[in-house]
């Protein structure tokens, strides 16, 4: 709804403030209808649409809506069943999406990929936890398997490896899972779990806003007839980028740009997120009454 009230405002009020005429490219009327119904990730379309991030909703949408069908049709088998639709989902990602970055080309093979093994992982950790290594082994392995995932992501994200992505992830969250070193309990801290929950929040709106801040900065531009930034697309995604002319003044804009995107979060997690769950949770029935018959009731 934010996004085509931005259309509707390039139209009527700023038609030349944005990358493209209103409701053309990435905004075009049919895909509001593929966005309502969780479609946008299933190449029906050449390119991310509306809001960018939300490929992943719609497919872990039909991946739950698979699961919970997995779950009630296969229920003896859950590790197989995982292992067989993780299987899925990789050689989907290697050989239909070519690509674990995929996203509205069929971004559903990787989060089939990267959930099932999410699966396997929780199966396995109540199967065989990490056994117990002791406050300073176990503080640094999780030191260690940190900077061995920023490494890996860093070095060797890309293509062959990178399709062991989920895996590596795996360990990372196995050896976390025990909470028995001070990595975990520096990440258990008040601010960082408060920014855990909100973490889906800020993934949804922070493009709204960068891209907000972007029309702001050209139509400023254009008014005052300056130009002191750039802002366009950066290569990834066709996601946005907005670029000051003084590297000096970007550190405290992305500062900024950080404390808006929180607090925006923090009002959309308490506004839509949760009053969203509350409305979809199942409501659990109230114990029948027993009757007044005059007998003590007995358990």
């Amino acid at each position: 709804m934010a996004f085509v009230a931005i259309e509707l405002s390039k139209a009527l009020i700023a038609p030349g403030a944005g990358r493209t005429p209103p409701f053309t490219g990435p905004h075009t009327p049919e895909s509001i209808v593929t966005n309502l119904l969780m479609l946008h990730s299933l190449h029906l379309h050449s390119q991310l649409t509306w809001n960018a991030p939300s490929w992943t909703v719609s497919v872990e949408f039909y991946t739950y809506l698979v699961f919970a069908a997995l779950v009630i049709s296969w229920p003896r088998r859950p590790i197989l069943t995982a292992a067989i639709m993780a299987v899925v989902g990789a050689v989907g990602v290697m050989f239909v999406a070519r690509s674990l970055s995929a996203t509205f080309d069929f971004g559903l093979f990787r989060c089939f990929y990267g959930f099932f093994v999410g699966v396997l992982t929780w199966k396995v950790w109540r199967a065989a936890p990490m056994p117990p290594l002791g406050p300073r082994l176990a503080t640094l392995v999780e030191a260690a398997m940190t900077i061995g995932v920023f490494v890996y992501i860093a070095l060797i994200g890309g293509p062959p490896f990178g399709y062991a992505g989920p895996l590596v992830f795996a360990l990372f969250i196995w050896i976390y899972a025990s909470e028995q070193g001070q990595v975990t309990r520096l990440f258990s801290a008040r601010p960082l779990v408060w920014l855990g929950e909100i973490s889906y929040s800020i993934y949804l709106v922070h493009f709204l806003i960068i891209v907000m801040i972007g029309l702001a900065l050209r139509s400023l531009e254009k008014v005052a007839h300056l130009n002191y930034a750039t802002v366009g697309l950066a290569g990834l995604d066709d996601g946005w980028f907005i670029r000051l002319k003084s590297l000096w003044a970007m550190d405290p804009f992305v500062a900024l740009y950080l404390v808006v995107v929180i607090a925006a979060a923090s009002q959309t997690y308490r506004f839509i997120e949760q009053p969203g769950r509350a409305l979809i949770k199942p409501r659990r029935r109230a114990p029948a009454k027993p009757e007044a018959s005059g007998q003590p009731v007995t358990s």
